[in-house]
Formats: structure tokens, C-alpha cells, sequence
């Protein structure tokens, strides 16, 4: 969005993203909105060089502490569904955490989990940070998130410890 300040320049409205990469996940934690006067010289902002910092960062990372990244997870996180399927996972102790939009009181949570060795946790949290759902991945289960939450960010926890096998579970608004 580009509109006249009232000097002669312009001034454009840029949504900067930082992106903060943990030991376990990458996830983004904050946008801010930012007001810049567009001049003929190039004007660089304290906030501007953090984000450049932390975009190096990730491109040379590529958040690789994220230990289930050798396995080519697929994660679908989309409001009122969410998934999670890595195969041959070999050896792999991590806690990783999403965030998840549920516009729903309740969830199904489906389990298709092949455990060779180790152990999970899957661990949901509603909106106001109320443990709704938390069992051992399984080879089949689905059932309901008990008790009710609150509609919406939830909270997915999924820890591994020395875990191999196939993860696969998925939770969807019910």
C-alpha cells in the first residue's frame, strides 16, 4: 500500500514476519506492521536487519534441529484439520509443537502410528491452555477430545523419545 505522506515522498506499509527457529521447530511468532517513508535512498530499519538476520538464519539452518526433517514429514495444518505422517523414523527423541486453529469445542484424533522402538506422547491443548486430549500414539484408535475446549488456538504437543517407526495421526473439528 503506497499513499502520499504529505512531504513530497511516499510512504509504503510492509508486514514484516520474524521467524524464530528453536531447538525443535520453526514457527512464526510475530508480524509487525510497519510504517516506512519511501525516499530516494535505501533506508534500513533496526527491525529490517533482525528479520534479514533471522531469514539468514533459517535459509542456512533450514531449521535443521528439527529431527523428524531427515524423514520428510507431512504436516497439514489448516483450520479445523490438522496432520502429521513421517515414515521410517529411526532413533529420534524430540518435543515438537504446532499451533492449530480449532473454530470447534471438540476434536477427533485419529491414530495409524507404527512404534517399532521408543515412545510418543501426543499432548492438545484448547485455547485457554486446558489439556483436552493426551494418550501414546497407537496403531488405531479414534475418539473424541474429552473434555470440551475452548474454539480456538489450540495446541498440539507430539514428543518422541528414542522413537522409531511410522507417525501418523490426524485431529479434525468434530
Amino acid at each position: 500500500m503506497t499513499r502520499d505522506n504529505g512531504r513530497g515522498a511516499s510512504a509504503s506499509r510492509q508486514v514484516l514476519c520474524e521467524w524464530s527457529c528453536s531447538v525443535r521447530q520453526c514457527s512464526p511468532l510475530l508480524c509487525i506492521v510497519q510504517e516506512v517513508f519511501m525516499i530516494p535512498q535505501i533506508i534500513v530499519t533496526p527491525l529490517q536487519r533482525l528479520a534479514g538476520v533471522c531469514a539468514l538464519l533459517v535459509a542456512v539452518s533450514g531449521c535443521g534441529s528439527n529431527s523428524l526433517a531427515p524423514f520428510q514429514p507431512e504436516v497439514s495444518n489448516v483450520a479445523d484439520n490438522f496432520s502429521l505422517q513421517a515414515t521410517n523414523v529411526t532413533g529420534v527423541t524430540a518435543t515438537i509443537n504446532y499451533t492449530w486453529s480449532n473454530s470447534g469445542t471438540l476434536a477427533s484424533i485419529n491414530h495409524s502410528t507404527t512404534t517399532t522402538g521408543g515412545s510418543t506422547l501426543l499432548v492438545i491443548k484448547d485455547a485457554n491452555g486446558t489439556t483436552v486430549y493426551s494418550k501414546a500414539l497407537v496403531a488405531s484408535l479414534n475418539e473424541s477430545t474429552s473434555p470440551a475446549g475452548v474454539a480456538g488456538n489450540w495446541s498440539i504437543q507430539l514428543t518422541l523419545t528414542n522413537y522409531s517407526g511410522t507417525l501418523n495421526f490426524l485431529a479434525q473439528k468434530q
